[in-house]
């Protein structure tokens, strides 16, 4: 083959895989398709360098001839590189949007996961609800008279009230039961915390609450 046309060939190939490389640089990572027409161009460069290596020396042609041989060369490999650069401005294009499209479901999908571990943050679990709804049936359904309002309550319910209600200070929760259990009537008692917390009645821990509450008096 002449020196001339592979050297031609391979400045084809070289602005090919400028293009594909202006694009590669842009993205975060490189789709497959891209990455085997890269190869190919940089296999086909490998391959005219050796070719060139093994042309001879041809004797000196005029100018004009060298100009006629470059025209020739040109006539041929316009239209090819055009076309391939088109193809390839396509390619780009479309692997720039199917990359859109996959980071914007990756954010839709992290924002899914974020709302769902939120919900899990603030739901107790069922093992949760289970324990208190016992612990509540095992304090609650006993209608004997207690004395001492922290003798009467399972180590879970005092844990779920300092924490609930005394804003998990265990010195205040102590103090609030060594005054009720001082103390004669429920109205005593009631007026007592409606004074010192501002509690929701509404609220299913206050509603434990006072059903331990009752039963002291």
């Amino acid at each position: 083959m002449n020196k001339d046309l592979l050297i031609a060939l391979m400045q084809k190939d070289l602005s090919e895989l400028n293009v594909m490389l202006e694009g590669i640089a842009e993205w975060k990572s490189v789709p497959s398709s891209i990455n085997r027409l890269a190869l190919s161009k940089a296999e086909n460069i490998v391959a005219s360098l050796q070719k060139l290596s093994e042309v001879k020396d041809e004797p000196k042609v005029e100018e004009r001839q060298t100009e006629h041989i470059f025209d020739e060369a040109k006539k041929v490999l316009e239209p090819e590189i055009e076309e391939t650069l088109i193809c390839l401005e396509e390619n780009l294009e479309q692997c720039v949007v199917v990359e859109e499209e996959q980071i914007k479901e990756e954010a839709d999908d992290n924002v899914q996961k974020s709302i769902v571990a939120d919900m899990v943050d603030i739901q107790p679990s069922l093992n949760e609800v289970q324990q208190r709804e016992m612990s509540v049936m095992d304090s609650v359904l006993d209608k004997n008279k207690v004395t001492d309002l922290i003798q009467s309550i399972s180590l879970g319910d005092r844990f779920r009230f300092q924490r609930e209600l005394f804003s998990n200070n265990g010195e205040e929760m102590m103090q609030a039961f060594h005054d009720l259990n001082a103390m004669n009537t429920i109205d005593e008692a009631s007026a007592y915390l409606k004074k010192h917390f501002d509690w929701d009645m509404e609220n299913e821990s206050v509603k434990d609450f006072y059903a331990v509450l009752n039963r002291k008096f």
